[in-house]
């Protein structure tokens, strides 16, 4: 088969891709990624095949906009850029590549282009979902802010706040563009673009397990669960032998900012005078350039990035943005997690590991040095997280995602 895999956004999103595409050519098939510009280095180093669907730089602007964690203002931004931005390009590509051979098409939520490509040209679509914030429910209702869709909320009105995030935000932001490229293709309009129409008919896989999201009643009848894909790169020089050494000896807290830069700096400065409240080790993880006082030049390093599969093993605890995939990670490193939720899922997924017992949440605007210190006390002396840590990395350890979303994908389960 020939797989043409579509995903935009920073490399939490590109990493499950990258280990699918990498397994499907292992298994012989043909792979293209379709992705935006700043991974280009991290596909060729998979030896697969590269387009970029982000030629005019519209997704690394956004990535990198001062705006980035501002909720009333990013998922416009988002929109835009992600979705709206490769439409077209992707389109174009799938149409190409489709004309000289039978093609599989594997995207995430925003390839609106593929979804396209599915009704126009009949092209198979598998619809990949990182996150279970994107799969709609009335019943275990995924948090987005700024609605409240708690457990105590009923269903009507529930569903009524859904409908006004479509009708008024969603669709109001994606649905001239979408409708009018699909009636430049013959196809009629759709509506409520997130509620249902942006995944696949065909088939769901989500990235994650069903102890961490289970099956909703009302989720699409074509989802399948693979688990969460904890997949690494292995490159050489990667991790320099001088921080193995330090996370070896003093096992630390991690504190990973995410790729924005334009916040970078604010967290790092904050995780410095954590360490220094708790007078402990830290391992500050992402871009910046924050000075480490002399008092704490001994106790702290700082690197912009590392494979968390090498250093979580060996730290007391890691503070992070919410990812997906650095909240699999630390629960397959057996750790306590300290979420400060960024934009998006984030807060969705700050939900699932508190329920978890794993984490604590902390709201970006409550992000102080102070605060952190005592949140990371409770978490690292607990005997309940610890225990939690433990009974769910130990489901991890039966989990291989990767391998089997490419076995859903070959027979079509």
């Amino acid at each position: 088969m020939k797989y043409l895999l579509f995903t935009v956004g920073t490399y939490g999103d590109l990493n499950p891709f990258l280990g699918l595409g990498a397994v499907l050519r292992e298994r012989g098939h043909d792979v293209i990624l379709l992705t935006n510009g700043r991974h280009r280095d991290s596909i060729m180093r998979a030896g697969l095949p590269f387009v970029n669907v982000d030629e005019d730089g519209l997704i690394e602007r956004y990535l990198n906009d001062p705006n980035y964690f501002d909720v009333s203002k990013s998922w416009k931004l988002a929109l835009q850029a992600c979705f709206l931005g490769p439409m077209r390009r992707t389109f174009g590509v799938i149409k190409q590549e489709s004309a000289a051979q039978p093609i599989t098409v594997i995207s995430s939520p925003s390839g609106l282009g593929a979804r396209i490509a599915h009704d126009a040209l009949g092209i198979p679509l598998v619809t990949i979902q990182i996150e279970p914030n994107n799969l709609r429910s009335l019943h275990d209702t995924a948090a987005m802010p700024p609605f409240l869709l708690t457990d105590k909320v009923p269903r009507f009105m529930k569903e009524a706040q859904l409908w006004i995030a479509d009708r008024c935000f969603s669709d109001r932001h994606l649905g001239s563009a979408v409708n009018s490229f699909r009636a430049e293709l013959g196809l009629a309009p759709v509506r409520r673009i997130t509620q249902h129409w942006w995944n696949s008919p065909q088939l769901i896989i989500g990235m994650f397990p069903e102890w961490f999201a289970p099956r909703q009643p009302d989720w699409p009848k074509c989802f399948e669960f693979a688990g969460f894909a904890v997949w690494e790169q292995r490159t050489s020089g990667q991790t320099p032998d001088a921080i193995r050494t330090f996370v070896q000896e003093t096992r630390p807290i991690v504190f990973a900012t995410g790729s924005n830069q334009t916040a970078s700096d604010d967290y790092l400065r904050t995780a410095i005078e954590t360490c220094e409240q708790l007078n402990c080790h830290g391992l500050l993880l992402g871009p910046g350039r924050v000075p480490i006082p002399e008092s704490m030049s001994q106790q702290i390093r700082h690197c912009a990035y590392v494979p968390l599969a090498d250093i979580l093993n060996q730290a007391a605890a890691i503070v992070h943005h919410g990812g997906a995939g650095t909240a699999a990670r630390a629960i397959a490193a057996g750790i306590p997690q300290l979420v400060v939720p960024s934009v998006h899922g984030t807060e969705d997924i700050a939900r699932r590991l508190q329920i978890l017992g794993v984490s604590n949440t902390l709201r970006r605007s409550a992000y102080s040095s102070r605060v952190a210190a005592f949140r990371l006390t409770q978490l690292i002396e607990s005997p309940t997280v610890r225990q939690s840590c433990r009974r769910f990395q130990n489901a991890m350890t039966a989990n291989d995602a990767i391998s089997r979303c490419c076995d859903l994908l070959c027979t079509g389960q």
